[in-house]
């Protein structure tokens, strides 16, 4: 993480079999981004009103799958690789109901990574 902001880079492995994301890692780095726009928008957003814009993307996609665990080769990954060049996951959330919980602001993000990597069969 680079001055409070997590890549994707940062997570992204390759290996002979592939393009991997970790999704522990990224799951954290999300987190750990939300975190620190809540401290932000705590110190900012008194009154609270309005939506912000959450988003998560990965470019250069098409081929990446993403793993579970700690290694890739544990059988934790998905066999099926993303199909498509760019991954994008967006929602919008009130700044009230991000402040109060992040993390479930954040779920129609996890939602559609979990969907969108094939790995809804173990969750």
């Amino acid at each position: 993480m680079k001055n409070g902001i997590a890549t994707a880079s940062e997570n992204f492995l390759q290996d002979k079999g592939g393009p991997y994301l970790n999704y522990e890692s990224t799951l954290a780095s999300i987190r750990c981004v939300c975190t620190g726009a809540r401290a932000f928008y705590e110190r900012i957003a008194s009154d609270s009103v309005g939506y912000l814009s959450l988003s998560f993307g990965v470019l250069n996609a098409q081929g990446v799958i993403m793993y579970e665990g700690q290694e890739k080769n544990s059988g934790g990954h998905r066999v099926t690789s993303l199909p498509d060049e760019v991954f994008r996951s967006e929602t919008a959330v009130p700044v009230a109901d991000f402040i109060a919980d992040p993390v479930k602001a954040i779920s129609p993000l996890v939602e559609e990574i979990v969907i969108g990597f094939n790995l809804q069969d173990k969750f």
